[in-house]
């Protein structure tokens, strides 16, 4: 490569080209260069430092190269008289040099996402225009006094996600120009200011302190700031009351504050009207709040007011938001029925509906009958009853239905399986029933390849396990615990070649254990106590790894962990055919197969074992698994 020959080339832009290589290191010899800039062009490789070192250098921006690596402890000093320093994205890592050349005037420096470590050298609080350092492993106290004056001109300071500690200091708030200030992920402690001349901050508008240990009273002065848009005071120690700031008399701030987070922390009181006249999100989760639920402004857009201690009815009020798109008031104390105006919401922006865990009864009414927005509907834990309606057809773009632990009374709904983007659904801990299905052709073999959870457990579910279920290649977990199912285990499981949980728990179950489920490489959990097992347990690969508790409740079973010893080739005869009850109730396999095609299009996950479960106890890397396309916010 000839590019270091060029040494009258003043600047070089090569922005978003695929160059797929490595920096040579003849650039060093770039002795006229004063702008490089190389943004996103997938470059590899070392990195040569000494780059910082040309004499007439003033733009260097490498961002977004995230396979192009170096130690910049390597080069103490940086003599280029840089303006603008672009690292942003990089595999970079070392210290920052304790010093620069004097003629170096940064305007910005941003190092996101790199590997920076160390203390913050002082001559950062030179940079006159943005400090984007998020995101690196700094540590260290920040300065408790700095020459302001030379960052009278900042706009944007952000430190969040590395190591800080002690006190916020005070002249972080004096900056005339300053319009973003992210602190947030570190671990910066005690109290805000409760008094602050906020005349210098009227430029403000986003500030993030989340995710820190503050602690005390949030300031009043927070929310008279003119220009802020954004507030974030998530995860700390805060407590008090917010009833000072929502009956304040003063305008200032009222009409520029358009989102608020407030979740988890320890803020106590009730909140009757939430005085931003333009908010659209607020977030009040995992607090102490009490009280009827507060009236909200017009345009709210999103609302999340979950493990609270809310109460009364749910207000109509609600109905008025035309813009709402998710509400979360999940493990509450809100009692009575859910209004019929509901279905204003659901007809029109509402995406997420999640009333989970309070005391709501009544039947569910018929409130989706033009619900194409609505993708997630959660109201387990609550005293809803009858049948569910079939309103829900309609709800087209629905991926996540979670109706368990309530008192519904209704046949199992497979015609849920006509929503096409359904991923998962949970219906556990109810009254659903089978009725004999007749003149229906369709089998299991039509249900999505991608099906990866299946859990039906303590219904009143009769009959054979499907053979088919072993044809479900990427099938992770399932559970048909508390059920009724009889007739042996289908070896077909052992098909399952990516299950990772398998519970047959709590039926009447007959047969021997598939010697073919040990060749089941990921299995972790194993259960089939409590049926009418008989035979060897096998004893290759995982299965040495299982307890006692697997196989409780089977007199006949044999082998290791058990204490009772097997006989040389003891055998057993082979178990009945399935047997059930009469009438509607019962259903044979190739019924429950019926049941279960009713879910072949789009179900993704299938039945799963709860929604408070599956958020707080499945791995992170399932949650991708089933929402790909959706970011998560994981409470």
């Amino acid at each position: 490569m000839v590019i270091g020959n060029l040494t009258k080339l003043r600047e070089l832009q090569l922005d978003y080209v695929s160059i797929n290589s490595t920096l040579p290191r003849s650039m060093n010899n770039l002795s006229s260069l004063s702008s490089l800039s190389l943004n996103n062009c997938n470059l590899l490789g070392e990195f040569p430092v000494e780059i910082l070192n040309l004499p007439h250098l003033r733009a260097l921006d490498v961002g977004y190269n995230f396979g192009l690596h170096a130690n910049f402890s390597l080069l103490p000093s940086w003599s280029s008289p840089l303006e603008v320093l672009d690292f942003y994205w990089c595999d970079f890592s070392g210290v920052l040099p304790l010093s620069v050349r004097e003629s170096m005037c940064l305007r910005t420096f941003d190092i996101t996402g790199c590997n920076f470590y160390g203390s913050i050298p002082s001559w950062v609080w030179n940079i006159t225009e943005r400090i984007l350092m998020s995101s690196n492993h700094f540590v260290g106290e920040l300065p408790s006094s700095v020459n302001t004056s030379k960052l009278s001109y900042l706009t944007g300071l952000k430190l969040s996600a590395n190591q800080l500690i002690g006190a916020i200091p005070l002249w972080l708030f004096t900056l005339p120009s300053l319009n973003t200030l992210s602190l947030k992920d570190n671990h910066f402690i005690g109290e805000l200011l409760s008094s602050m001349n906020t005349s210098k901050l009227s430029y403000l508008t986003d500030l993030d302190l989340s995710d820190n240990q503050l602690s005390g009273a949030i300031p009043s002065w927070l929310f008279t700031l003119p220009s802020l848009n954004t507030l974030s005071l998530d995860q700390n120690l805060f407590t008090g009351s917010l009833s000072e700031f929502t009956a304040t008399n003063t305008s200032t701030g009222k009409d520029s504050l358009l989102w608020l987070d407030l979740s988890h922390n320890s803020l106590t009181g009730t909140l009757e009207q939430i005085p931003w006249n333009n908010m659209q999100g607020l977030h009040l989760d995992f607090n102490m709040f009490e009280g009827q639920l507060p009236i909200l402004p017009p345009y709210t857009l999103y609302f999340t007011a979950a493990n609270n201690r809310f109460s009364g009815y749910l207000p109509s009020t609600l109905c008025d938001l035309e813009g709402l798109y998710e509400l979360d008031l999940s493990n509450n104390s809100l009692v009575g029925e859910i209004p019929p105006c509901f279905g204003n919401l659901t007809s029109k922006f509402l995406g997420v509906l999640n009333l989970r865990s309070n005391s709501i009864t009544g039947i569910l009414l018929p409130i989706f009958g033009q619900c194409s927005g609505l993708s997630i509907l959660s109201l387990s834990g609550n005293r809803l009853e009858g049948p569910i309606p079939r309103s829900l057809t309609n709800c087209s773009s629905m991926e996540f239905i979670d109706l368990g632990n309530n008192r519904f009374n209704d046949t199992f709904p497979h015609w849920l399986g006509a929503l096409p983007s359904l991923k998962v659904l949970v219906l556990r801990s109810n009254n659903f029933y089978v009725q004999t299905v007749k003149g229906f052709s369709r089998n299991l073999d039509k249900v999505t390849g991608t099906l990866a959870i299946i859990d039906v457990s303590s219904n009143r579910l009769e009959g054979g396990i499907p053979k088919s279920l072993g044809d479900l290649a990427c099938l992770r977990w399932l559970n048909l615990s508390h059920n009724n199912f009889n007739g042996s285990i289908p070896p077909s499981l052992g098909n399952l070649k990516l299950i990772e949980s398998l519970d047959l728990s709590s039926n009447e179950l007959a047969g021997q254990i598939p010697p073919g489920l040990q060749n089941l490489d990921f299995l972790e959990l194993f259960n089939v106590s409590y049926n009418q097992l008989v035979g060897s347990i096998p004893q290759e690969n995982q299965f040495n790894s299982f307890e006692n508790g697997s196989y409780l409740g089977n007199p006949g079973l044999c082998g290791f962990p058990l204490s009772k010893k097997c006989k040389k080739d003891e055998a057993f005869d082979l178990p009945p055919p399935p047997t059930g009850g009469s009438g509607d109730d019962y259903m044979d396999p190739h019924e429950w197969e019926i049941v279960m095609m009713g879910y072949g299009f789009g179900l993704v996950v299938g039945l799963v074992i709860g929604y408070f479960m599956f958020l707080e106890r499945t791995p992170l890397s399932l949650l991708r698994l089933f929402f790909s396309n959706r970011t998560l916010r994981v409470k």
